[in-house]
């Protein structure tokens, strides 16, 4: 019973989330109407907003206009579905497990965003706080997790202020800094140095794997690699700690 209530509130949430990354990158705004057709010709009808299954039956086009419906859209909701189940069958029932749920859809939402826009909105950074702020009412505070993400920030600011003295530009957005705060308060120390090398790679490897004709100079939305490490991060937290001991215990 427990099981079914994720699924379909995981569902509908994938729902919502979907309409959050359309307003921002249709700069619509999140609208809580009514559904409608992608050409705007008609409202949709209930069996046509049932998350997941309203796309396999619709075949991804709109039945108006016969327009395709992006693959985002059952991404999201089949990603959410997952999330929520994972986080569920890790933290169990209880309200840092939704706490952790709601962050990791914020992570993706960034991430789909940063990609498209090359921006992450503040106001999903700002959710980020909320949340946080949310969780101190159960989880105990540690100033480190405070200390270490603001250390590394005013860091990364730094080189920035080198990058734009000598080479007239930025190594990393203020957005992408931001969001490394925000995130890096639910992270360990060592969490959020691993979730940032494992964003750094991926950057990387997804730089190399673009055609030859990549101009160096192209900006690389780093808010979606970085999305990808705290999602690793947080889901893995208990492995990759028990890695950390491992490893001091070793030496």
């Amino acid at each position: 019973m427990i099981e079914l209530f994720i699924i379909a509130f995981t569902l509908v949430t994938g729902s919502f989330t979907n309409s959050v990354i359309s307003g921002f990158l249709n700069n619509s705004g999140l609208d809580l109407y009514r559904s409608k057709c992608f050409c705007g010709k008609r409202n949709l009808k209930l069996l046509e907003n049932i998350p997941v299954l309203s796309f396999i039956f619709l075949k991804g086009t709109c039945k108006e206009c016969n327009g395709k419906i992006a693959f985002r859209y059952l991404a999201t909701e089949l990603f959410s579905l997952a999330a929520g189940l994972i986080i569920y069958q890790i933290y169990g029932l209880q309200i840092i497990s939704l706490i952790y749920y709601l962050l990791l859809m914020i992570f993706y939402s960034v991430a789909i965003i940063d990609f498209k826009k090359m921006v992450i909105p503040n106001s999903l950074v700002f959710a980020i706080f909320l949340l946080y702020l949310v969780s101190l009412s159960i989880n105990q505070f540690n100033p480190y997790n405070l200390i270490v993400p603001f250390s590394i920030c005013f860091s990364l600011l730094g080189v920035n202020q080198y990058y734009e003295r000598k080479k007239n530009k930025t190594a990393i957005g203020m957005g992408d800094v931001k969001y490394i705060f925000a995130a890096g308060l639910f992270l360990s120390p060592f969490l959020l140095i691993v979730s940032i090398w494992i964003s750094a790679l991926l950057a990387l490897l997804f730089s190399l794997g673009k055609s030859k004709k990549y101009d160096k100079e192209n900006k690389i939305a780093f808010g979606t690699f970085l999305s990808a490490g705290f999602t690793l991060a947080l889901i893995f937290s208990n492995n990759i700690n028990e890695i950390l001991i491992q490893i001091a215990q070793y030496e």
